[in-house]
């Protein structure tokens, strides 16, 4: 069930951030899931002019098994970049490629929940702690986005921390010429109190007010912003996916470090929650400390 407000006009004035990615790097260790990220890689650098660029990080003796792995690539993903890097350090061997290549943006592939639904000791939480340049999260469920679904989803949950996927979200929807779709998961309204029974109030008395609000920020000046409620009592990444089966999306944006509800603290990552079911690619903001008196 979702709750929504129209599309605001354009107005004028603000500053996204910008998106220039020149290349676009696929990391692969022979497995399914990782290769489960090239797809939707290609759609991306097609999308933003740019080249796709693979590696494998390992021991240096893995050197000849990855060139005889990168032909039996060619036949289904041509015209790829290949990379080899010796290091035992995957992540970091990964981020120092990143960070060779020009203007990179990183496309990972992940299963993004583990047993602690959260995204610990992975490769991807690796790279997104060695490195402040968002990258894209490939889950399990994430295919090429449909060509009708003009769209970014913003995924905010009332922290300053979730906010900053906003001037993000906002330069991406710009480059893909799509709607940015600011969207709040929150739980169902309980039942109206009976006399002398008092329910404490959530941290935000007009949940559609706020995400309304965050659509006039200036910083998304002259888009057009919708901005949706989504309601589910079981999770945020359950009311993301229903959101995204009625409203079809490019892309969904979020911040590493959102880990409430909007009406409740919720155990784990919700990032990690939101890329396991993510039925398309997650671009993914390493959250940064907000400044006193950022907007």
């Amino acid at each position: 069930m979702t709750s929504t407000t129209p599309i605001f006009g354009a107005r004028t004035g603000g500053t996204l951030v910008p998106v220039g990615h020149r290349t676009v790097l696929v990391p692969l260790d022979g497995s399914e899931l990782s290769e489960h990220a090239l797809e939707p890689a290609r759609w991306l650098a097609a999308h933003l002019g740019a080249t796709v660029h693979t590696v494998i990080v390992g021991f240096v003796d893995d050197a000849r098994w990855y060139a005889q792995y990168v032909r039996s690539l060619e036949h289904r993903w041509p015209q790829l970049v290949p990379h080899f890097v010796g290091d035992l350090d995957v992540a970091w061997g990964i981020a120092d490629l990143a960070r060779t290549l020009p203007d990179c943006l990183v496309c990972i592939g992940t299963h993004g929940r583990s047993r602690t639904a959260a995204l610990l000791g992975s490769t991807f939480s690796e790279v997104a702690r060695s490195r402040p340049e968002p990258l894209v999260a490939i889950g399990p469920r994430a295919a090429v986005p449909r060509q009708d679904a003009r769209r970014v989803v913003a995924c905010v949950d009332g922290t300053a921390t979730s906010e900053q996927i906003l001037p993000l979200a906002g330069g991406w929807a710009r480059r893909l010429d799509a709607t940015l779709d600011i969207v709040a998961v929150v739980e169902p309204l309980p039942p109206l109190p009976t006399h002398g029974e008092h329910h404490r109030p959530g941290p935000f008395a007009d949940p559609m007010a706020y995400v309304t609000d965050l659509a006039r920020r200036p910083v998304l000046a002259g888009m057009d912003i919708e901005a949706h409620l989504a309601f589910d009592p079981l999770g945020p990444e359950q009311g993301l996916i229903d959101h995204l089966a009625d409203h079809p999306a490019t892309l969904v944006a979020t911040t590493s470090h959102q880990r409430m509800h909007l009406d409740r603290a919720l155990h784990g990552s919700t990032a990690s929650r939101i890329i396991h079911a993510s039925p398309v690619p997650v671009l993914v903001q390493p959250a940064i400390r907000p400044t006193e008196g950022s907007n």
